[in-house]
Parts: C-alpha cells; sequence; structure tokens
C-alpha cells in the first residue's frame, strides 16, 4: 500500500511538472522491452540488453534512480521500486536545435528520415534541465526509501546498450513513416483541435487514417492500435490544453478516454472511440477553452466547471479566489465580455441541454441538477439562451434525432 500512494504522490507531482508522465512496468527484460516499444510504437520484437545495463538496473540499491538518454533524442528518469520500473518520462533536457536533431538522425537513420518531422515531435515533448530532473528524481527516490541513501546514476542509450531486432513489417507499423508526407495535414490537424475546430480536425484526421489503418497488418493489431491510440489520446490533452483548457479539467477526461483503451476489445471499435474522442475534445475547447483571459479568471471558470450546481454568486467565488467582489465582477467582465452570472447562467443551460438530449430526466430534476433553484426561473433562462422552452426543446431533438 505503501508504494501505491507513493506512486500516486509521483503521478500529481509530475503532472504539476510540463505535465510528465509515470508508469510502470515489470522489473524484468520484458518490462524495459514494454517500455522501449510503448516509446517506439511496437517496432521491437526482441531486444538485447548489452553490457552490465539490465543487470545493473534489476540489482539496484533501494533509492538508486537512472537517468536514461535515449537515442531518439529525450530522456526519462527510471526508479526500480519493488519489482517494478517507474518509468517517467519522457521529457527534453535541452533546447531542440537544428544540430541536435541531425544528431539524433544519424543514429536512427534506419528509422527516422524526417528532419521537420522528428524535430517537432522532440518540440512536443516536455522541457526540464538535467538539475531538476535529477531533483525530481532523487525527491521520489527519497519518498519511496526514506531510509536509504539514494543515487543518481547517468546511463546514455547507445548502440553498445541495446541492440534492437525490428519487427518484419515495422515499416507499416511506425507511424512516422506513414506521415513523412503528410506533416503539414498533422500541423493542421492539432491547430484546428487547440482552436476547437471538430470540422476541420475530423477532416484531416480522416486524410491521415488510410496510413494509421496499416496497423491492420501487424500481427498484433489490437495492442499496437491502442498504443497508438494512448499517444493520440495525449496528443488531444495537450492541443486541448494549448487551447485554453485548464489542465484540471482535461485530467478526468484524459484518464476516462486511457480506460476506454485498455478496454476496447477490437480495432474497429477502437476507431470508432477515437472519433469520440475527437468530438470530445473539440467540444471542450470550444466550450471551455480561456486561453486569452487572465489566470484568475482561469481559475473561476474552473472553479465554475467543478461546482456547478452549487449556489455561486459572484459574492462566493470572489471569496473561494480571495478577492474582493467588486474587483472579481469588474474583472470578469472585462476579460469574458458578460458577466459572471450570465456565464454561470450559459454554463448551466449547456449541461441542460446535454441532459435534454441524453436522458429522460424531469426537467424540474434537470433544473437543480445544473444548478437552478427554480424550474420557473430555469425555464426562462433557456429560452433566453436556446430561443425555446426545454420541453420544446427536448420534443423537437426527439422528433429529428
Amino acid at each position: 500500500m505503501k508504494y501505491n500512494e507513493i506512486f500516486e504522490y509521483t503521478k500529481e507531482l509530475t503532472d504539476c511538472l510540463c505535465s510528465l508522465q509515470v508508469n510502470r512496468y515489470a522489473c524484468t527484460k520484458e518490462g524495459l522491452l514494454s517500455f522501449i516499444n510503448e516509446q517506439l510504437y511496437n517496432v521491437i520484437e526482441n531486444a538485447d540488453f548489452k553490457g552490465d545495463f539490465f543487470s545493473q538496473m534489476t540489482s539496484s540499491h533501494n533509492g538508486d534512480v537512472y537517468e536514461l538518454s535515449l537515442r531518439l533524442g529525450y530522456t526519462t528518469l527510471v526508479i526500480p521500486v519493488e519489482k517494478e520500473f517507474w518509468i517517467i518520462g519522457p521529457c527534453t533536457t535541452e533546447t531542440i536545435t537544428d544540430d541536435f536533431v541531425q544528431s539524433i538522425l544519424t543514429k536512427n537513420k534506419d528509422l527516422i528520415s524526417n528532419p521537420i518531422l522528428l524535430g517537432n515531435q522532440l518540440r512536443k515533448f516536455p522541457q526540464i534541465s538535467s538539475s531538476k530532473l535529477r531533483q525530481l528524481g532523487l525527491l521520489i527516490a527519497q519518498k519511496a526509501y526514506p531510509e536509504a541513501e539514494p543515487r543518481y546514476i547517468f546511463i546514455e542509450d547507445q548502440n553498445e546498450l541495446i541492440e534492437p531486432v525490428l519487427v518484419k513489417d515495422y515499416e507499416q507499423i511506425l507511424p512516422i513513416r506513414h506521415i513523412e508526407e503528410r506533416y503539414e495535414a498533422t500541423r493542421i490537424f492539432v491547430s484546428a483541435v487547440s482552436h476547437g475546430n471538430f470540422a476541420l480536425a475530423y477532416d484531416t484526421y480522416k486524410a491521415l487514417l488510410p496510413d494509421i489503418s496499416q496497423l491492420h497488418h501487424s500481427s498484433n493489431q489490437l495492442r499496437n492500435a491502442q498504443n497508438l491510440c494512448i499517444i493520440y489520446n495525449t496528443t488531444l490533452r495537450r492541443a486541448a490544453e494549448d487551447g485554453g483548457v485548464h489542465p484540471y479539467v482535461l485530467h478526468n477526461m484524459s484518464e476516462q478516454f486511457a480506460l476506454q483503451i485498455e478496454n476496447v476489445s477490437s480495432y474497429d471499435a477502437l476507431i470508432g472511440l477515437a472519433e469520440d474522442m475527437l468530438r470530445e475534445y473539440c467540444t471542450l475547447v470550444a466550450d471551455s477553452g480561456v486561453s486569452n483571459v487572465k489566470p484568475l479568471i482561469q481559475q473561476a471558470i474552473v472553479y465554475v466547471a467543478i461546482n456547478l450546481s452549487d449556489n455561486l454568486t459572484t459574492i462566493s467565488v470572489a471569496k473561494a479566489l480571495n478577492l474582493h467582489p467588486d474587483y472579481f465582477a469588474h474583472l470578469f467582465s472585462t476579460e469574458m465580455g458578460i458577466t459572471f452570472i450570465q456565464y454561470v447562467n450559459q454554463q448551466r443551460i449547456k449541461q441542460a441541454t446535454a441532459l435534454l438530449e441524453d436522458t429522460h430526466l424531469p426537467i424540474q430534476q434537470i433544473a437543480i441538477t445544473v444548478g437552478f433553484n427554480s424550474a420557473s426561473y430555469f425555464s426562462k433562462q433557456f429560452r433566453m439562451i436556446k430561443g425555446t422552452t426545454p420541453a420544446a426543446y427536448r420534443k423537437t431533438y426527439t422528433t429529428n434525432k
């Protein structure tokens, strides 16, 4: 139980540091291979761990931390805990320059050939200095083994460390190969998501899908597609965050999709899930994106999203944010172009609209659920915003469905 609690603490800590990822793998060669394949899109069939690399990590002392500089240009922390490897990252520890990208291409000429794509992929990783990365690793090791004296060990992944045997059809599996000529479409796709433009994002997604569908020829089709969908989920989350959605709001959606990806039972079902993910992230950006407003107003918007059914007033929210109510009211209307109460009512009507479409709940219960104390006031606000009554809206929606 102790290590589960520390792992959860580690997830919270890394999520605050440039959205670093943290995962667990079995403390075996297969576990390390799973980690490497997750980063390389399952292109490695087997791997020979050279020298004492594997034995060193599996026989490490309590509190040891490894900084593993991988040949693809990024860095991860590896912390052996009990019978697991805790992998934190990937991230970059230096600025991604053209010369750096070219050096990585030289090391990986059999895997990667497009410098523009590689550079942009590396720039998407969180960047954290080596000193901060070291402090993070030692902090977690001390948390897991407070009685031990932690050691920080740097390992550079060169050819003498890991010799991979690639699967025969890796060129069909590796997405980097497939989208080299579609870099511009990929850039447009990410930009469309960050602006909440589902129509454009969906068009570019469909253009890229034939390439992704090459995974259909893999002997491990579903697992490869799930791994790719995990990366896709992360890409959508980062694009939505770029679009101004607060990380707190994104966290639950991202976690729910991660569970659905793991539980999906077929390739076709996964493709359907990918489209649902795209729609949900774009809708979230369109509804919640607040990238152009002050941080205090972003906090207020997140507070409203979390507490929508509560009695939200200018005074209560200002108090929660440690602001004077008059200052908060003025700042909100200046930044958002509407009053705080108008914004709250808009968000409540959006949620009520979804409940009218997707449930058979009585209208009075929907009003209470979204935070209206009076069904008549709810109907008045609904008519003001949607141009019709809740009952008429539900009837029309049901008829046209």
